[in-house]
């Protein structure tokens, strides 16, 4: 029996050089059809060469937290323009063409398809909270209840930027990895091919291609100059192997926490920048093009 090859890519983050490494990759793999999960714009600097890259591969595109971000921009912008910690959304905001802004607005939170003998429902985090978080490190059981929620067979999910399977009561769920913000150590964008024949097989993919020279690149733009701690942060992570943002945002609210402003709203400016300078440039700088 032939089986169906699907290309599932998450969290690209307008990293075309990375989102184009994966594309070849599954080519050569002979893959059938691709799932988008969302996130395909925000963090580095190709936006709109994402999306239009995506379009021509696949219908199967669902919005992520940033899709989202971009749909509720007309009550943000306010929030963006004042505070750095938006700096880079606002910016991919600005880049986008009214196409593509169009095209965002219309991508669906989630889908519902049939694939030979399966279905399969495609989430960004979670088929409960488009920006739900979950770590291998927290124990992947909660997987259970997600599984549980849904009728279809195999469900895709993506947004913590780790690769990862989970079998429940015979149902499958996948975590592709990121392709564009990816924190292994082999520097490498991530998807996965799910094989559909007899019973449903996962092969993880993590492709080489230049990030030193990519991100060479990024500082050629001005998003290097308006969000350069965060675009520095994304960097650290992907050539350190470890997920610095989640680590920075962590600090940030610790910090705001000290000063009683917790919970309060956006991070103020001097707290933004203060914990990056005093927690992160150094281990930057440490990093910047040496390894």
């Amino acid at each position: 029996m032939d089986k169906l090859r699907i290309a599932v890519i998450s969290d690209i983050h307008s990293n075309l050089a990375a989102l184009e490494a994966c594309v070849a990759d599954s080519r050569a793999l002979g893959v059938d059809k691709y799932a988008v999960l969302g996130d395909i714009v925000s963090d580095w600097h190709k936006p709109n060469e994402c999306l239009e890259l995506v379009k021509s591969l696949t219908e199967l595109v669902i919005a992520g937290n940033r899709e989202q971000q971009m749909k509720d921009a007309a009550k943000m912008l306010d929030y963006w323009i004042l505070y750095d910690q938006f700096a880079s959304v606002l910016w991919t905001y600005r880049q986008l063409s009214a196409r593509n802004l169009m095209y965002i607005r219309k991508l669906p939170d989630s889908l519902s398809v049939a694939a030979d003998k399966y279905t399969l429902r495609l989430v960004h985090a979670s088929p409960f909270r488009q920006n739900e978080l979950l770590y291998i490190s927290d124990g992947l059981t909660r997987v259970n209840n997600w599984l549980d929620a849904v009728p279809e067979d195999i469900l895709l999910c993506g947004h913590s930027h780790e690769q990862w399977k989970w079998e429940h009561e015979g149902k499958l769920a996948l975590n592709p990895g990121s392709c564009g913000s990816h924190f292994n150590k082999r520097r490498c964008a991530e998807y996965a091919v799910l094989e559909l024949g007899e019973k449903p097989e996962v092969q993880f993919r993590q492709v080489r291609y230049n990030v030193e020279a990519n991100f060479r690149e990024l500082m050629q733009t001005d998003l290097y100059e308006s969000a350069y701690d965060w675009t520095l942060i994304n960097y650290l992570a992907m050539i350190e192997g470890e997920n610095e943002l989640d680590n920075f945002i962590r600090a940030l609210n610790k910090e705001c926490g000290k000063n009683e402003f917790y919970g309060s709203g956006p991070v103020p400016n001097d707290i933004f920048s203060k914990v990056f300078e005093e927690q992160f440039s150094g281990k930057i700088g440490e990093y910047m093009f040496s390894k």
